[in-house]
């Protein structure tokens, strides 16, 4: 699939005027976690083609696309501001007109028809600040996290850049408070299994025992 992605990027610079080669250059660089990734990546070539072409020109795309859960596809006229590869998987980040921003699983998309109606990106809006999601690219209600980590983790935790809003206090028998409000609620568990029993969730109670839960889960599963 690798090969067939560069040929397609070929094919769609061989008839690009200058001016907009260097923005092409930057779309490739999205996909350069492509070929270190071991998961083969099943893509539609005429849906991919369509998409850059509306991406390099900011044209209007009018698909159908079908969530994973579900057997229906459904009709969606929509603005594409950038194509994003995560965990695996190639997102197409838009705007849906009445409905904000959204993602769209590439493999998803069954059809897809771009226009020849053109749309601007809003000149306030940052992709790269709408991304800035430290736990995750999907954008989900922020919850407020408490953690206590063993004293043994304290220079680490301490030198590090965990979330813009992270405040963490030294307690008096060595260990350490850190507390934040975050989105992606999933990353962020992962991130503290990552931590083990040095780590220990004291709210919200909901997250604490989904925790323990899952923790109940792998240790059941293991013993028997």
């Amino acid at each position: 699939m690798a090969g067939e992605l560069q040929s397609a990027f070929k094919k769609i610079e061989s008839s690009l005027p200058s001016k907009h080669i260097a923005r092409l250059e930057k779309i490739v660089e999205v996909f350069t976690p492509l070929v270190k990734s071991s998961k083969k990546i099943d893509l539609n070539k005429e849906v991919f083609e369509t998409v850059q072409w509306a991406l390099l020109n900011q044209n209007i795309l009018k698909l159908e696309y079908k969530p994973r859960k579900g057997n229906r596809a459904f009709p969606f006229e929509i603005h594409p501001y950038s194509l994003l590869f995560y965990k695996g998987e190639f997102y197409l980040l838009c705007f849906v007109p009445g409905k904000g921003m959204r993602y769209f699983a590439l493999e998803g998309i069954k059809k897809v028809e771009r226009m020849k109606e053109r749309f601007e990106i809003p000149e306030d809006f940052s992709i790269s600040e709408f991304l800035n999601v430290p736990f995750g690219l999907f954008h989900g209600k922020p919850i407020t996290v408490k953690l206590i980590f063993d004293k043994e983790l304290s220079d680490y935790i301490q030198k590090r850049a965990w979330h813009p809003s992270q405040k963490i206090k030294e307690l008096k028998d060595g260990r350490l408070l850190l507390s934040m409000t975050a989105s992606g609620k999933e990353e962020i568990k992962g991130w503290i299994f990552g931590f083990g029993p040095k780590a220990e969730v004291l709210s919200p109670k909901s997250l604490r025992e989904e925790i323990k839960e899952d923790i109940s889960k792998t240790s059941a599963f293991y013993s028997s």
